[in-house]
């Protein structure tokens, strides 16, 4: 270990010539960019912009979970895409990092946030096309196995806040539709899947369009899942953000036109995989456990997002 490393753990600055150094940079050639938007410090990362006259980098401290190893993987894991992707899928490349700090240096992905790119289109479908094809992408290029799927990890879980009593908002709907997820669950076991690399939090807010390309940012889970986690995260975000409600068919967690586009991307396989399936239920039924059962503690966004989450997830069990 090198003499000061620990300081590293909360001092970018500190950090900046040394891993500048493992790269190849001049680290006096570059400036810290104190108006960049997203500098910072976060939930469970430090983020900070450093800039050239030609060039741009961001330097990254993971702050939670402190585990070097596991924060080790997921940097090889953004490495290895940075590697295997290309063309309109990409991901930022891996300059540097330090395991004992948890801190990677990779270059910069200029652009938009998908998500206000959405936000701002009259149509989403081709950005939808665009994402599914970016996981897709990544999917391929760490493709494990096909395996068989099984639910009972979620069923377990679902059944335990059932029995827990905990204090649970809007308690005896959030029991209606837990019960109804349950019994469709076990028609899920025993089919095919398919097994990769997981991103980890593919929200919208984690894809930048550079006007060519779509590029992954933000790696948060190196373990390899079944496809469904990154596609369900996808979909929920969009669904319970952007998506227009009053196109949902009972069953739907998105609109019909907005999944048709996304699946012209993502084309491992279909809307009907079991592991899709799954998560989208059990991830709606987790973030309702989660969701403060005060009102008082919750912000008018958050009582929004509840509200959406909750007719998404309604409508689901409605078919």
């Amino acid at each position: 270990m090198q003499a000061g490393m620990a300081q590293g753990k909360t001092d970018i600055q500190w950090l900046w010539p040394i891993l500048a150094g493992r790269a190849g940079l001049n680290p006096a050639a570059y400036r810290l960019d104190e108006g960049w938007s997203q500098r910072g410090e976060r939930p469970s990362a430090m983020i900070e912009r450093f800039h050239s006259d030609d060039d741009a980098v961001i330097l990254k401290i993971v702050t939670k979970p402190d585990d070097p190893l596991r924060v080790e993987a997921l940097q090889a894991l953004q490495a290895r895409a940075a590697d295997v992707l290309g063309g309109t899928c990409r991901a930022p490349r891996v300059l540097a990092h330090d395991r004992e700090a948890q801190a990677v240096l990779m270059a910069e992905a200029e652009g938009d946030r998908l998500f206000h790119l959405m936000e701002a289109a009259d149509d989403h479908r081709p950005w939808l096309t665009r994402l599914g094809a970016w996981v897709a992408a990544f999917h391929r290029a760490t493709l494990v196995e096909e395996r068989q799927f099984k639910p009972a990890y979620n069923i377990k879980y679902i059944e335990k806040q059932l029995s827990a009593g905990k204090n649970i908002h809007q308690r005896k709907a959030f029991e209606i539709c837990s019960k109804s997820v349950l019994s469709a669950l076990p028609a899920f076991a025993g089919q095919p899947t398919i097994a990769a690399a997981q991103h980890g939090d593919a929200n919208l807010h984690n894809f930048i369009w550079d006007g060519g390309a779509l590029w992954g940012i933000d790696f948060t889970n190196p373990d390899v899942a079944p496809i469904g986690y990154d596609v369900a995260r996808a979909l929920l975000h969009y669904a319970v953000n952007l998506a227009d409600h009053s196109k949902l068919r009972p069953g739907e967690a998105v609109p019909r036109a907005a999944a048709e586009a996304f699946f012209e991307g993502y084309d491992l396989t279909g809307p009907n995989d079991p592991s899709i399936q799954t998560i989208l239920r059990a991830r709606l039924v987790n973030d309702w456990v989660r969701f403060p059962a005060s009102r008082v503690k919750q912000p008018i966004a958050q009582q929004i997002r509840f509200a959406r989450a909750k007719a998404v997830l309604e409508n689901i069990v409605r078919a």
